[in-house]
């Protein structure tokens, strides 16, 4: 599909590549023919700790989004953590919307030790991740899932995976009925 005129315009809430990356890959398997301009989110918070709030900044960020650019459909990525049974994790959530309403997905997601999420929710967690490895700027490249993987996973895929799920809620939402 070649990205022209016709294309959905779709407002990213984010200037990250990473997210611009795995947003456009995500549409692509969709089989959707989408162009994503991203859009700087003043506001949020850097790191959202818990489910609810990370949804909701995702939520956010494609609705701030669609009004800074003025487009029907937005997109919010975000990277939160989530404490499960004592164990810390890190989901990625996408939130799509649009004149249908919204949609939410999650990539799978991994755990981190306990001291580490307790620091990043005081600031984030790629900074964490730069005092103990000395790894600079891992959100905007393959991310702490890259570096434990050495690179059989990446962040781009984490973002992939939640925006697809996103845009897959949406069709279950048109075979169901909302």
């Amino acid at each position: 599909m070649t990205e022209g005129s016709s294309c959905r315009l779709v407002a990213l809430g984010s200037l990250n590549p990473v997210k611009l990356r795995g947003s456009e890959a995500a549409f692509r398997l969709a089989g959707l023919c989408a162009r994503l301009e991203q859009v700087s989110i003043e506001g949020v918070p850097p790191q959202p700790v818990g489910l609810e709030e990370t949804v909701r900044l995702a939520c956010l960020r494609a609705e701030r989004a669609m009004r800074a650019l003025g487009t029907e459909e937005g997109l919010g990525v975000e990277a939160g953590l989530v404490n499960v049974s004592d164990r810390w994790l890190v989901v990625n959530a996408a939130c799509y919307v649009g004149p249908w309403g919204s949609s939410v997905g999650l990539a799978p997601s991994f755990e981190v030790p306990g001291w580490a999420a307790e620091r990043a929710a005081k600031s984030e967690l790629d900074r964490v991740v730069e005092e103990v490895t000395g790894a600079h700027d891992m959100g905007s490249s393959v991310g702490l899932i890259g570096m434990a993987t050495k690179g059989l996973v990446a962040r781009e895929d984490l973002v992939r995976w939640a925006v697809l799920m996103a845009i897959v809620g949406r069709s279950v939402s048109s075979l169901l009925g909302r």
